[in-house]
């Protein structure tokens, strides 16, 4: 199963596992919240692994640690953007929209890592 492959699966996953909760005691704003948050995470991490890929057929490991590195703390930029723009401007539900995120941030991290791991060996 290729890294595409399991992020999907795993993000509809836990979204199917996240819906009962967020059905029986959530209301549309929380929704809204949680569905930009796993959003955002999604595209961060399929961005991401895209671009260390790239950077990984180059044979140039220099190349690949500064994609990595960079492409981080561009990657979070961004999210601090999205995160702030969610917040001050659209008014979206803060907990919900922050959770969600970091929720699924994390989930993703760790399969990015352990496929960024297989690609090195």
């Amino acid at each position: 199963m290729n890294f595409f492959s399991k992020v999907l699966l795993v993000f509809f996953l836990v979204s199917g596992i996240s819906a009962y909760p967020l059905l029986k005691f959530g209301n549309t704003e929380i929704y809204i919240a949680v569905g930009i948050g796993a959003i955002v995470s999604l595209i961060n991490v399929l961005v991401g692994y895209t671009l260390l890929q790239r950077s990984f057929q180059k044979n140039s490991y220099q190349n690949f640690l500064q994609t990595f590195f960079g492409s981080m703390v561009v990657r979070l930029g961004c999210i601090v953007v999205i995160l702030l723009l969610c917040i001050k401007v659209f008014n979206i539900h803060t907990i919900g929209l922050a959770s969600s995120l970091l929720g699924f941030y994390i989930i993703f991290m760790f399969i990015e890592v352990f496929s960024i791991q297989k690609m090195l060996r």
